[in-house]
């Protein structure tokens, strides 16, 4: 009798050393342009996920959770995403790569952050994927280091034509700007070739026709009319030479939106501000 219990016992232990040594058959890989980043700057992502011969695929259309997680273990900001192929499409001997841009935050803290991965069922039906990593618990596995600086010169310097910014109730990592109807803002000049990101969205069912158009202007020179017929979060993106930034410390940067509204004027609400377009991020980035 004492051999069967010290015969469990010892088996017990085995199943319960292999469970925490569990790892799943997919790896994930996660790689920057750059190891330090500025706050308010633009990361270059590389997403891989290699896929052994004959490796189980998960049966549902998982979201890849990545959260960039700062020294006292909190998420200072998140790249959530679907993969560029679905992930029921993901073939065994398959590596799954694509790129993406990450906006990072300019209100964080600088210092070190880790970057932590995993897969996860929007719906709660599934259990997160199993993945091949260093997991740190509940299937997140660290993917990568990034360290973060704060600028040497304020990146962009809102001035007339901008309201204070705001976040989303439901995701604090959401943040805007409303314009008036002219908003100038000065970007900090590369003095070379670069690129120009900004993330806009604006209310046309206030407006008769229902459509708006802003009127893009950089360095007084007109670079785009963009045209908004629905409610819908736009990304523009501009390459731009060293000539078009000229020479000064900033450039200036002026959105002129041709219809208005105040919410207090039109629905029930107590905001009497002259509204334009949400404008989440202007970034300026040199490479």
């Amino acid at each position: 009798m004492k051999r069967i219990l010290v015969f469990s016992a010892i088996l017990m232990i085995a199943i319960s050393f292999a469970s925490c040594k569990q790892k799943g058959e997919i790896t994930p890989t996660l790689t920057f342009n750059k190891q330090v980043a500025t706050m308010g700057s633009v990361l270059k992502a590389e997403y891989s996920f290699a896929i052994p011969p004959n490796a189980k695929i998960p049966d549902y259309d998982g979201i890849v959770f990545v959260h960039f997680i700062d020294a006292d273990s909190n998420i200072a900001f998140t790249d959530d995403h679907s993969s560029e192929k679905t992930i029921t499409q993901w073939k065994a001997g398959q590596t799954i790569k694509y790129n993406r841009i990450i906006f990072v935050p300019s209100e964080i803290l600088p210092g070190e952050y880790t970057v932590r991965l995993g897969i996860y069922d929007i719906k709660g039906a599934h259990d997160r994927v199993l993945l091949n990593g260093k997991e740190i618990r509940d299937r997140a596995y660290d993917v990568a280091k990034l360290t973060i600086r704060a600028p040497l010169w304020e990146l962009v310097k809102y001035e007339q034509g901008w309201h204070d910014l705001e976040r989303s109730p439901e995701d604090p990592f959401i943040q805007w700007r409303w314009t008036k109807k002219e908003a100038l803002a000065h970007l900090l000049n590369p003095l070379k070739d670069t690129t120009l990101y900004f993330d806009l969205e604006g209310n046309p069912n206030y407006s008769q026709p229902a459509e708006i158009i802003i009127i893009v202007t950089l360095n007084d020179k007109e670079i785009d009319q963009i045209k908004i017929t629905k409610i819908e979060k736009i990304s523009k993106t501009y390459h731009l030479t060293k000539e078009q930034l000229g020479s000064d410390q900033y450039v200036k940067l002026q959105l002129i939106v041709d219809k208005t509204f105040i919410p207090a004027k039109i629905a029930k609400s107590s905001d009497v501000r002259e509204l334009g377009v949400k404008i989440f991020k202007i970034i300026l980035e040199d490479w």
